[in-house]
């Protein structure tokens, strides 16, 4: 796949833009490239996005990272034969909601599986749900 996209990017005539502050996009050519994020960038104009204070809601979950990201307890499932090739000590995360929003902090471009960690998730999955149904 990434040779495919590969060859396509270098398939493509290289032009020079400039810097970003003289780029200019014609009426017609802004309308096409916004055409099919409409609903995301009037989100992102009205500032009505799934997580309104992003920054905040990033700022806590790097701290989460952090705090996390010193716990070595535990041993990799060696009976997984995926899970046992892995550096244990790769840690990272990756947020996208629904609407788009996106942060990723810490090893977040090794490939990996998702073998045990599944569960956590359904886990997590399952309590905002208890709190959900809680609250209404």
């Amino acid at each position: 796949m990434r040779r495919e996209h590969h060859a396509q990017e270098s398939a493509l005539p290289k032009v020079n833009v400039g810097s970003i502050e003289t780029l200019k996009l014609e009426r017609e050519a802004f309308k096409r490239v916004i055409t099919d994020n409409i609903v995301l960038i009037s989100k992102a104009l009205r500032q009505q996005f799934i997580i309104p204070e992003f920054q905040t809601f990033c700022s806590q979950i790097e701290e989460l990272y952090f705090k996390c990201k010193d716990i070595k307890g535990g041993k990799v499932a060696a009976y997984i034969p995926q899970l046992a090739r892995v550096d244990p000590n790769y840690w990272g995360i990756s947020i996208c909601t629904v609407d788009g929003q996106r942060y990723s902090i810490g090893d977040t471009t090794v490939p990996f599986t998702l073998q045990s960690c599944r569960l956590g998730f359904l886990l997590t999955l399952n309590q905002i749900n208890v709190n959900y149904c809680k609250k209404s």
